[in-house]
Order: structure tokens, then C-alpha cells, then sequence
């Protein structure tokens, strides 16, 4: 019966994490305002030190920091997101999940937001300079077509399908 107090001891001696807050709503903002970033605080409510072990957000446009260094019991330590709205208008809602060597071995973080787009300017949409479009035309000739050629081809456009105005043209292309 000795054996279970040390057990029953282990069991009480661990890390616990609580955070003040689980969720931060950046609210509306500017897409040219830049990234936007909040601090999640917390406490080590256990009785041994509390280590972050990683930080793993839901995405690549949010980027975790966090507390490295261990959290002694009863002191606080942080969770840290900075969104990066950079070409990511509209609403957002994004998951931060915190692993530790707490009783509880993740917590769930959540930020969100809605990013009002710029306005987007020629640059914006057309980002490629193309230069002067007579500087990419390598050569070109012109020519001087005989008058019966062009009536020709015009009579031969513009009016409806005839067999005789067709081989007027084919005679006039013939005859040179």
C-alpha cells in the first residue's frame, strides 16, 4: 500500500497552463495597416516548471512566438500571433495550438478578423513592365498593292457570296 503515495504524489506534481484569454477579434482593419499581432497571456498553475514545447499554427499567414525559457510555478508566460494580411483580404479565422508539458497537452488558440482590402492601383493589377510595344516589334514591311487588288478584295469581303465576283478576284490575282 506504501507503493501508491509516490504515485498518488507524481500525480499532483505537474504543470498546468491557464490562459487569460483563448480567442483575440482583431476587429476590421486596413490591408495597408500591416500585420496585426496580439500577446495571449498565461499562468503556470501547476506546481513544476511549464515548458512550451512548440507552437503550431493552422497556416502560413500566422506566425507563432511564444515563451522559451521554462514558467515557474505561479509566474506568467505568453503565446504570440501576428496575422499577415499582405495580400489576404476579407474575413480570417485562424487556430494557434499551444503543446506543452502541462496536464492538458494542448490548448487551442484562435484569432480573427476581417482585413478591408487597399485600393489597388495599375502597378497592382498589371505588376510586369512590358516596355514600349513599337520597341518589341522586331521588323515589318510594307507594301504598295495594286488598286484592282484592293477593290478586289474589298468587292470580295464585303458583298454576299458570288461565284462571279469570285472569279473576277482569282482572274485579277491570276493576270498579276
Amino acid at each position: 500500500m506504501g507503493n501508491l503515495v509516490p504515485g498518488a504524489m507524481a500525480q499532483q506534481k505537474q504543470a498546468a497552463i491557464s490562459f487569460d484569454k483563448l480567442t483575440h477579434d482583431f476587429g476590421t482593419f486596413k490591408e495597408e495597416d500591416g500585420n496585426v499581432t496580439c500577446k495571449f497571456s498565461f499562468t503556470n498553475t501547476g506546481s513544476i516548471p511549464l515548458v512550451i514545447n512548440r507552437v503550431i499554427a493552422s497556416c502560413g499567414c500566422t506566425s507563432p512566438a511564444w515563451s522559451k525559457e521554462p514558467v515557474m510555478p505561479g509566474r506568467k508566460g505568453f503565446v504570440e500571433a501576428t496575422y499577415i494580411s499582405k495580400n489576404r483580404p476579407g474575413g480570417f479565422n485562424k487556430s494557434l495550438s499551444v503543446f506543452s508539458n502541462a496536464a492538458k497537452k494542448a490548448v487551442v488558440l484562435r484569432i480573427k478578423g476581417e482585413v478591408i482590402p487597399k485600393k489597388r492601383t495599375v502597378e497592382d493589377i498589371y505588376p510586369y513592365q512590358i516596355g514600349d510595344v513599337k520597341d518589341r516589334i522586331a521588323s515589318s514591311t510594307l507594301i504598295n498593292l495594286p488598286d484592282w487588288y484592293t477593290k478586289g478584295l474589298i468587292s470580295y469581303i464585303s458583298d454576299p457570296w458570288n461565284n462571279h465576283i469570285e472569279n473576277r478576284v482569282k482572274d485579277g490575282i491570276m493576270s498579276g
